[in-house]
This record gives structure tokens, sequence and C-alpha cells, in this order.
């Protein structure tokens, strides 16, 4: 999903569209995947565990380490059942 109107970035809203237009195709699970954070090798295990996973948290540009504990985005695996938990990701961030 792309933003297309002139507006502020919003990635609660695009990641809301994405889910809304996929989630009656059967999924089990969803990869909501920031386009400027692609694995660098296929080491990237997209498997679902037993709970929501962020799988881009050591980026290359903050040397590997953990920087920010709490952050949970640039690419997550969430299933339908966390996200209707949670009623989506927020829309009141720009």
């Amino acid at each position: 999903v792309e933003q297309g109107n002139d507006r502020p970035f919003n990635r609660g809203w695009l990641v809301n569209v994405g889910y809304s237009i996929v989630k009656e195709q059967g999924y089990d699970y969803f990869c909501f995947h920031d386009v400027d954070m692609l694995p660098e090798d296929n080491s990237c295990d997209y498997s679902w565990v037993d709970k929501p996973t962020h799988l881009a948290a050591r980026l290359s540009k903050f040397k590997y380490r953990l920087v920010y504990p709490e952050y949970i985005g640039g690419v997550t695996l969430i299933n339908r059942e966390h996200f209707e938990w949670i009623n989506g990701f927020s829309n009141k961030y720009w």
C-alpha cells in the first residue's frame, strides 16, 4: 500500500489499510514491512512464533546495536488475533 495524497506520512494508517485488504484472504499472520528495511541476506526468519515479533531490531546504520528497545516498527510479524485485539495500529501519528 502506498500513500498517494499530499498529507504527512502515516504508517499506522497504511498498515491498517493493508490489513483490511488482505484479512479475508485466509492468511494466519501478516508481515508489515517498511520499504527501507530490506534484509541484507536470506537469514531473516519470517516464520510465525507465538507472539508479535519485531524483525528489524538491529540495523546496519546503528552498527547492529539495539538502539530503541521499545521500538517495533520497520518489520513486524503479527497474527489476526493480535491485530484485532489491539484494534490495528494508531492513525494518530504522522
